[in-house]
């Protein structure tokens, strides 16, 4: 009949038959092959259980990273999105500047907490600068008025070797015949 050894880990069966000759040498031999799988099994188990918390800690690697990816994913997205926005609004005739202030707020804010805080930071800086651009460039188109109304008021006056201004002989008919239409009232 078979004899079964059986290991911590694994179940080895070994079959093992007698015939007349050298049986102790065998049994010693036989003994001793048994040990040495005894011994490997020790090691195997032991190595399992050295790679069990490797394992875990991928596991957790792996599930942190893929919730990282899919947040990557969500940002890029709206980020996607934004930029889009912006391009259509300036196609659509809109300013560079009011579709970034527009738009650039909310990329920002595309990127958690921290993006928001400087999403608003844009928006209102967005509106500050818009405002004083705006006043510079009304600012340079009074000064252009400015400009020809000083030109044309040298048509209308000089200024004489003593600095006595003077007007033109355009503008002295023009008082008189002032003059007259009011004394007709």
């Amino acid at each position: 009949m078979p004899k079964q050894w059986r290991g911590r880990v694994t179940t080895k069966t070994i079959n093992v038959e007698l015939k007349s000759g050298n049986t102790n040498v065998e049994i010693k031999t036989l003994d001793k092959n048994m040990k040495g799988l005894g011994a490997t099994s020790d090691k195997t188990a032991s190595s399992i259980s050295n790679v069990t918390p490797v394992a875990a800690g991928v596991s957790t690697a792996l599930d942190k990273s893929s919730k990282s990816a899919s947040k990557f994913s969500q940002v890029a997205g709206q980020a996607g999105f934004q930029i889009q926005d912006f391009i259509v609004q300036v196609q659509g005739g809109t300013s560079a500047l009011t579709a970034f202030t527009q738009q650039a707020p909310q990329l920002a804010g595309a990127f958690g907490p921290g993006g928001a805080v400087v999403g608003a930071f844009l928006a209102l800086a967005g509106v500050i600068g818009g405002v004083l651009f705006k006043s510079l460039l009304d600012t340079k188109t009074a000064m252009d008025k400015l400009k020809e109304a000083i030109e044309s008021a040298k048509n209308i006056v000089s200024t004489s070797k003593d600095g006595v201004i003077e007007f033109s002989d355009e503008i002295a008919k023009l008082a008189k015949l002032s003059e007259r239409a009011a004394q007709l009232t």
